[in-house]
């Protein structure tokens, strides 16, 4: 009974220590992207009318990667 008792924390504290993980990720994930010019900006919403299909995803992956 004290087996599973301990299996059972050490899940919990594991379940804990992932979610505290995941909530906070390391500083080198959080390298600062180049905030954009309004011009840039501008270009990318214009792409997101284009015909090509690939300029259109770009546009779309840049405005999403800088939070506009």
């Amino acid at each position: 009974m004290r087996r599973i008792c301990y299996l059972c924390l050490i899940g919990a504290i594991a379940f804990v220590v992932n979610a505290a993980i995941a909530d906070d990720p390391p500083a080198a994930s959080k390298a600062a992207v180049p905030k954009p010019s309004p011009d840039e900006i501008e270009q990318w919403i214009r792409d997101l009318n284009a015909p090509e299909f690939m300029r259109r995803e770009a546009a779309t992956r840049q405005l999403i990667a800088t939070g506009s």
